[in-house]
């Protein structure tokens, strides 16, 4: 057996990582080498010397990544990894409280774990104890985690800091007292397309006019201006939103109206191949992409999951209110 294999098969085994049932050599070459670039640069927040605070700098953590990424491209020509991946699985483990921050410096977070559907979703593991994979994210079989010792959390929204409430009761919340005033319609106004056809953006020129009540923002780039908007018939009547009370608001929506698309989903052996029909919520779309790969294109709309993970977060999901559909 040759190196290259030698090393693909050490990953797999070490994270119990499986191919798919018809998933390419390549691809699962490409998945292998992912987890093990995001558990190598986690695994350099432990390095030492770091500082009285256990904390090592920014640069170090992305030089890791980066320069055991540079080793795998020349191993694995063929696998073509994602472009400046130190900073995206910096931005990721930074948003779903993997590190935690000082100016210009990263430490690990604390050890802790939380259950969910035959789960131990875990964060803050040391490099020499020994975890499954999905994507970049840790995680255990409750049946492989009797003798883990870990503090666990009260639940996985606790974890995460994932929405409680459903897409119907947030948009309930969002609508209860909004302040209306009558108002024209603004000058390079996007409106939120409500029956959105694939391949079309989020946002439109052309306001709903149904009495609905629905989302319109202002302005080129972040931060927008937002509001909620509706029409009577003969008049336009809007109301300014804070940007923070905004985020997920589209989801809930559409949810509302019974048009927010599916998550397609098609299980192929070990793994689950997910597109999903519309972005949810940031904390909800981290957490997916913590425990996905990206396909060849990159896309955050089509992911691939250790099945058990996918099953596990899809009951998270649904239980929001998040329609699936198995192909």
């Amino acid at each position: 057996m040759n190196m290259r294999k030698q090393l693909l098969n050490a990953i797999a085994e070490e994270y119990h990582i499986r191919q798919g049932a018809n998933e390419s050599a390549t691809d699962f070459r490409a998945r292998l080498i992912y987890s093990a670039l995001c558990r190598a640069a986690y695994a350099s927040l432990f390095d030492e010397p770091r500082d009285d605070k256990s904390t090592v700098s920014i640069e170090h953590f992305k030089g890791r990544l980066d320069e055991l990424k540079k080793i795998y491209s020349t191993l694995y020509p063929e696998v073509q990894l994602p472009p400046e991946l130190s900073t995206k699985i910096y931005k990721l483990y930074s948003s779903v409280g993997y590190v935690y921050h000082t100016p210009y410096r990263v430490s690990a977070s604390m050890e802790r774990g939380t259950e969910h559907d035959g789960i131990l979703f875990l964060r803050g593991i040391v490099p020499s104890r020994r975890i499954f994979m999905s994507g970049a994210g840790f995680y255990l079989p409750t049946d492989a985690a009797d003798f883990f010792d870990v503090p666990r959390l009260d639940g996985i929204d606790e974890m995460f800091a994932l929405p409680t409430k459903t897409l119907l009761e947030t948009w309930d919340d969002l609508i209860h007292s909004v302040d209306w005033r009558q108002e024209n319609i603004f000058d390079g106004a996007e409106y939120l397309r409500t029956t959105r056809i694939v391949g079309q953006t989020y946002w439109s020129d052309h306001p709903d006019r149904d009495g609905s009540i629905s989302i319109a923002r202002v302005g080129a780039s972040e931060p927008r201006l937002y509001y909620f908007y509706r029409f009577d018939g003969k008049k336009f009547f809007c109301s300014q939103q804070p940007h923070w009370r905004m985020i997920g608001a589209a989801c809930a929506c559409l949810a509302a109206r019974g048009t927010l698309p599916p998550i397609k989903f098609i299980v192929d052996g070990a793994i689950v191949r997910a597109e999903l029909g519309y972005l949810p919520s940031p904390p909800e779309l981290n957490l997916l992409t913590l425990y996905s790969w990206s396909d060849a294109s990159s896309s955050a709309f089509n992911r691939t999951f250790d099945a058990k993970i996918f099953f596990a977060l899809k009951k998270i999901l649904e239980r929001r209110g998040y329609k699936f559909i198995g192909e």
